[in-house]
């Protein structure tokens, strides 16, 4: 792989039309496992499509509600949820794979963006 950055594909495009609100009947959103995500992350990181359709589908749930507790706007709310999708996207292949904890990293991630006052 060469040093220039990843550009978003089809998967990113995919995560980016398909942004769901956290579950209408009130549901607290579902805690994913870290294993599973391991496995997926380093599947997203050798540009595995399918993969990344998968994480986005298994960590959403819980990394939107993050952001919406944060960021009250939905609009915004969802605007920052697709820039760490895609942010996800293109930093997998460095995902530490020794012992780095799946939520940890992607949560860092939303971090990042929040610190940093995304809206867009």
């Amino acid at each position: 792989m060469s040093g220039e950055p990843r550009r978003p594909t089809q998967a990113a495009d995919a995560a980016r039309s398909t942004l769901l609100p956290p579950p209408a009947d009130g549901r607290v959103a579902r805690r994913f496992h870290d294993d599973h995500a391991r496995t997926l992350l380093d599947r997203v990181g050798e540009g595995d499509h399918d993969a990344f359709a998968e994480l986005y589908d298994l960590t959403v749930p819980e990394i939107y509600g993050l952001i919406r507790r944060m960021v009250p706007d939905e609009r915004q709310s969802d605007a920052v949820t697709t820039a760490v999708y895609l942010d996800i996207w293109a930093a997998a292949p460095a995902f530490p794979r020794a012992g780095a904890s799946p939520r940890s990293w992607l949560v860092g991630i939303v971090g990042r963006h929040l610190v940093r006052g995304h809206s867009g």
